[in-house]
């Protein structure tokens, strides 16, 4: 069986001094050999991706440092997310998306093709690097400074130690998945913000996530993801299954909540329940970005919350969110009016209503153009 090399071994061990972010601060040009540290990071994937397609899986040796290597590349992304310039935070964004696909494969080929898309992502890493140093070591053009990134808030996540020691995995789930920072680093590099924006994840004493406009903030409650474990336990094949659930619900939830901020933030003028315009945009950037999956287990999620209700209990009409079961419906003709065609299985009587399915490609389209127009100024450069 073959061993890992001395080479890669080598650079495993020193992940964390090798991983010198692109700058210690916006705008600022990269340091050192950090662009031969990322080639050489991005020719180490490349290196454990070959051995575990020759070796048809990996063994416990294998196990640990793909782990290594997982977690320490993941820091890097966060580190570019949190300080970098907008094409470095772009950059760390793709490659913290890549890394969590390939960490959450069950198979042996789609382990290797995530790793093959990590080392894709580390290459265009290496290219910028390499334009930030000729730009940093080009004179700047006569009679005026050198560029400077746009002014603008940032999205900051921080996790806190939850009170209730039951409450640990999920914190940890939180901040080792990555799952957050890549949201957040992809609204950063959409869109410009007036202020900074925090994300803390903590103990709140009930299920919850909320904006905190006074404090400028959202709040993501462990008891929430708590309580997605619970919903999903029954149905979930495995631990790693549970897990993804418990992501995919958050992340929609965490979306929902950034939606809440830009209506405060950018004073952006909303029609009908601003619950149910938010509930929209989450669904339309999961699914321009590719994580449908997040998004269909929300629907599950609505789904699992309203069949919770007591048939004997007074429906709360008066609550500024719609009913559960009009979420998985108006979230579910969004996903089916993106692409009639990839999810016409949604359409009959276990999920969407032909009648209503008729009029969801409009519906998609019309939320789509709201969206971009009331965001449309506040796009960054670059950003479609």
């Amino acid at each position: 069986m073959r061993r890992l090399s001395t080479r890669l071994l080598s650079t495993i061990v020193m992940l964390g001094l090798a991983l010198v972010p692109l700058s210690a601060a916006r705008a600022q040009p990269p340091e050192g050999n950090a662009c031969d540290d990322f080639a050489e990071l991005a020719d180490a994937w490349d290196e454990m991706a070959g051995t575990v397609d020759e070796q048809g899986g990996a063994d416990e040796q294998m196990q640990a440092a793909l782990g290594q290597l997982f977690d320490g590349t993941l820091e890097m992304a966060k580190v570019l997310v949190e300080t970098g310039t907008p094409e470095q935070v772009a950059a760390g964004n793709d490659l913290a998306v890549a890394i969590a696909a390939a960490r959450r494969t069950t198979s042996v080929d789609g382990l290797v093709n995530g790793m093959d898309a990590v080392v894709a992502n580390l290459d265009d890493l290496v290219d910028l690097c390499d334009r930030d140093m000729a730009a940093a070591n080009a004179e700047p053009a006569a009679g005026g400074p050198a560029a400077s990134a746009p002014a603008g808030g940032a999205i900051r996540v921080h996790y806190e130690q939850p009170q209730d020691p039951s409450q640990q995995p999920f914190a940890a789930l939180a901040a080792r998945s990555g799952v957050f920072e890549g949201i957040s680093g992809m609204v950063d590099s959409t869109l410009v913000l007036p202020a900074d924006l925090d994300t803390v994840f903590t103990s709140c004493g009930e299920p919850n996530a909320f904006f905190d406009p006074e404090n400028g903030r959202v709040v993501m409650c462990y008891e929430f993801m708590a309580l997605f474990a619970q919903l999903f336990a029954d149905t979930a094949a495995s631990s790693e299954e549970l897990e993804d659930a418990v992501l995919d619900v958050a992340a929609f939830f965490y979306l929902h909540e950034i939606g809440h901020a830009l209506v405060s933030y950018l004073d952006l003028p909303v029609t009908g329940r601003e619950e149910d315009s938010v509930d929209g945009l989450a669904t339309l950037v999961l699914l321009q970005a590719g994580v449908d999956g997040a998004v269909l287990t929300a629907i599950d999620n609505f789904a699992a919350m309203s069949s919770l209700m007591p048939s004997d209990e007074e429906l709360p009409f008066w609550d500024e969110h719609s009913l559960d079961a009009q979420r998985l419906y108006d979230v579910a003709c969004l996903v089916y009016g993106s692409d009639p065609d990839g999810y016409a299985d949604m359409v009959g009587p276990d999920l969407l209503p032909e009648e209503r399915a008729e009029r969801c490609p409009e519906e998609y389209e019309q939320k789509d153009r709201a969206w971009d127009t009331l965001l449309g100024p506040y796009y960054a450069a670059g950003a479609d």
